[in-house]
């Protein structure tokens, strides 16, 4: 995870998380299809090979529209919560990510084979994602800090705020294509190839900026 900012905007961005990745590695490797909501990322890049939906296991399509809200939820464990949440935070993690057997899930017990099945191979997928250049090595962020700074200023100035109250957070997923969606206030998810281009980061980072911030009434 990489912090930038001043005393009074900040701006994280985040990379390789485990949990979120593995999500999609369970996802991937048994063809879920969730539909209907715009948070759902393209397919990783050199994911998981096709497995078989065992016979045995309940209904492949209603697992995949109840994989939405684990998605959410591994999205979730992401960003950091405000002080003096820490603790609930955590336990929140530990009942959502039960493995081996994810008895959280018995009320969906689809996914929940898919889990049991492929969650320790998508932890190890995941675990080889880092260290890498740029996202958490110690060379630079994907995002560069000029970049940001400079965006936070102008979305201060433009919008008449004072510039602490300025926050974002990206989350950078290793999936296909040139993607990126609002995850909820203050907070991004995009694809690292999305990054690559100075204008596409640009609007990135503007937007989550912009999201970030109180909203008057109307």
């Amino acid at each position: 995870m990489k912090f930038a900012g001043s005393k009074s905007w900040s701006f994280t961005e985040s990379a390789g998380e485990q949990f979120v990745h593995s999500t999609l590695f369970v996802r991937d490797a048994f063809g879920l299809q969730p539909k209907g909501d715009p948070l759902v990322p393209p397919p990783l890049v050199n994911g998981p090979g096709p497995r078989n939906w065992r016979a045995d296991w309940p209904e492949r399509e209603q697992a995949g529209q109840d994989w939405v809200g684990w998605y959410r939820a591994a999205l979730a464990t992401v960003v950091n919560p405000r002080a003096g949440e820490i603790r609930g935070h955590l336990a929140a993690i530990e009942a959502t990510f039960d493995e081996p057997g994810f008895e959280s899930m018995a009320a969906r017990p689809g996914l929940q084979c898919a889990a049991r099945d492929a969650w320790a191979d998508g932890s190890r997928w995941s675990g080889a994602l880092g260290p890498r250049p740029g996202i958490d090595g110690p060379q630079p962020s994907l995002i560069a800090w000029d970049l940001i700074r400079q965006t936070a200023e102008d979305v201060a100035f433009d919008r008449y705020v004072d510039i602490g109250a300025v926050h974002g957070h990206v989350v950078v997923l290793d999936v296909q294509g040139s993607w990126w969606q609002e995850a909820g206030r203050g907070v991004m998810t995009c694809s690292a190839n999305a990054l690559k281009s100075a204008a596409t980061a640009h609007a990135i980072v503007r937007r989550v900026f912009e999201s970030g911030l109180e909203r008057g009434p109307g």
